[in-house]
């Protein structure tokens, strides 16, 4: 039972956060927002749903708010003792994690 739950958990975050790239590319991006960060919410170490969330962000011109997404995905990565991605850093210009 256990893995069973595992296994639709990581399906529903993976699809949660290319649900929310797809809403940022038909310009949904507050939608996109809210599926990204019900996708945290269930796997905060999935860096896939933080990328997602900070495109979002930037697709509302919102830099603060996607450079906060990267620090967050790199506190949450840290205690896994796992770095952010290079493709996510480079995607928040500033980011400094």
């Amino acid at each position: 039972a256990d893995l069973e739950r595992t296994r639709f958990r990581s399906r529903l975050v993976r699809g949660a956060a290319r649900t929310g790239d797809l809403l940022v590319a038909q310009g949904r991006a507050e939608e996109a927002i809210a599926v990204c960060h019900q996708a945290i919410d269930a796997d905060r170490w999935f860096e896939p749903a933080y990328a997602a969330l900070a495109r979002a962000y930037l697709e509302l011109d919102d830099v603060t708010s996607a450079r906060r997404t990267v620090a967050s995905a790199q506190a949450a990565l840290d205690e896994i003792e796992v770095e952010v991605s290079a493709e996510l850093r480079r995607l928040v210009p500033g980011s400094r994690h």
